[in-house]
C-alpha cells in the first residue's frame, strides 16, 4: 500500500521507503472446550508510523490442540469491520 500510494498519489506525501512496521499490545481470552478453544483478542498499536485502518484491532479465531502441547490455529485479524488478514498457525505451548 505504501508503494502504491507513493507512486499513484504523490499529493499524499507518502515515500516508498516509509516505515511499514507496527508494534502492538493486546489483551485476550481463550475459552477451552475439550481440545478446541475459541480466541478473542483486542489490541492497540503503540508504534504506528504509517496510518492504515486505525490503531485498534481485534482478532478472533479457533485453536485445536493435538496432545497436551501442540496446536493448530486459524484466526481473523480485523480493524472494526474491515478484515486485514486470515492467519494460519501451528505452535507448541510451554
Amino acid at each position: 500500500m505504501i508503494r502504491y500510494q507513493a507512486i499513484s498519489f504523490p499529493e499524499y506525501g507518502v515515500q516508498e521507503d516509509d516505515d511499514y512496521k507496527r508494534v502492538g499490545v493486546f489483551v485476550g481470552h481463550e475459552l477451552f472446550i475439550n481440545k478446541l478453544s475459541v480466541i478473542a483478542q483486542l489490541g492497540y498499536y503503540v508504534y504506528y508510523p504509517f496510518d492504515f485502518e486505525g490503531r485498534l484491532y481485534n482478532r478472533i479465531g479457533m485453536k485445536r490442540y493435538f496432545g497436551k502441547k501442540m496446536y493448530g490455529a486459524i484466526t481473523l485479524k480485523s480493524h472494526a469491520a474491515a478484515a486485514e488478514a486470515v492467519e494460519f498457525g501451528v505452535g507448541i505451548r510451554f
